[in-house]
């Protein structure tokens, strides 16, 4: 999926290197890459630049972070920076998911959703009903953003933000 000339070509650099849309901050006990997505800052307004940036980490991962021939797969933490329900750019979410499921089923191991607003937890509440429970184990929602609670991985691979040591990332990649 990435052009011949190159990864970074693929999509707009500054979604990637500048503004921490998406970045690796570490790994967890069995080795998987923890990506953290700051959901907040999709612009809905240009939901294909950030798609590639997102399909850009995840080929980065794959090619360089991953064991060749082995089936791999990462955490996600998804941080929505405590915005409101409406102001949840939800259309491009669903965009982004839809097509990365597609493309990458079976590459996660957990998703945690971290600063959540109580609207989102609600609606968790109910949507989770309908979800298998292999599911609904994969996917944690958090208000608080402690991720290390769920003791996938040592603290010093967590950044601060999310309850871990690691001090907050402000250089992406």
């Amino acid at each position: 999926a990435i052009d011949q000339q190159g990864p970074i070509n693929y999509c707009k650099p500054s979604i990637i290197q500048n503004n921490g849309y998406i970045y690796i901050s570490g790994r967890d006990y069995k080795f998987r890459p923890i990506v953290v997505v700051n959901a907040y800052q999709l612009n809905p307004a240009a939901v294909d630049d950030y798609f590639r940036a997102t399909v850009f980490a995840n080929e980065y991962i794959i090619e360089n972070m991953f064991l060749p021939g082995q089936v791999e797969s990462w955490n996600t933490i998804y941080d929505l920076g405590s915005i409101g329900l409406t102001d949840i750019p939800m259309s491009g979410i669903k965009k982004v998911a839809s097509d990365l499921s597609a493309n990458y089923s079976g590459r996660l191991a957990k998703m945690f959703i971290v600063n959540a607003p109580t609207s989102v937890s609600i609606l968790w509440k109910v949507a989770s009903g309908f979800l298998s429970d292999v599911t609904k184990d994969k996917i944690k929602l958090d208000e608080k953003a402690d991720i290390t609670k769920y003791n996938i991985c040592d603290k010093n691979q967590v950044e601060v933000k999310y309850g871990g040591t690691q001090p907050n990332i402000t250089q992406f990649w």
